[in-house]
């Protein structure tokens, strides 16, 4: 540090503190960027969905009522609270595609990711059971 001019030195600071505050400058242009990006492509899948499949809320309704009816009825068949709890993240996954299903059945594509995932589940049903 001896061998260093502090005017020099002083100059060489101010370019790198310069430096560094245009690359902040940048990463927080490129930043606002991407979450636009995000944001404008994430609403546009929303409206997409909602277009295919119709008001979130009312899927959230029919989904539900999915759900709760395979609970009664499997309470009813004597499972236990244990056994419907376990099955209640399964039974979503399939009530999501069905409540689809039930709101545009001409969209096919919802019939084959039904059917993905009632094989997804009885592969697991196979290792567990």
């Amino acid at each position: 540090m001896d061998n260093i001019d502090p005017i020099e030195f002083d100059k060489l600071s101010k370019t790198v503190k310069e430096m560094y505050e245009e690359i902040r400058e940048e990463e927080k242009v490129h930043s606002e960027i991407v979450n636009k990006l995000f944001k404008n492509n994430v609403t546009e899948t929303l409206e997409q969905r909602g277009s295919v499949y119709g008001e979130f809320s009312e899927q959230l309704e029919c989904v539900t009522g999915i759900v709760q009816a395979m609970e009664k009825c499997a309470a009813e068949n004597g499972a236990s609270y244990h056994v419907i709890s376990y099955l209640r993240t399964e039974w979503y996954y399939l009530a999501i595609k069905l409540a689809r299903i039930a709101s545009n059945p001409d969209h096919t594509d919802s019939y084959h990711d039904l059917a993905g995932y009632a094989m997804l589940l009885e592969k697991e049903h196979e290792h567990t059971n």
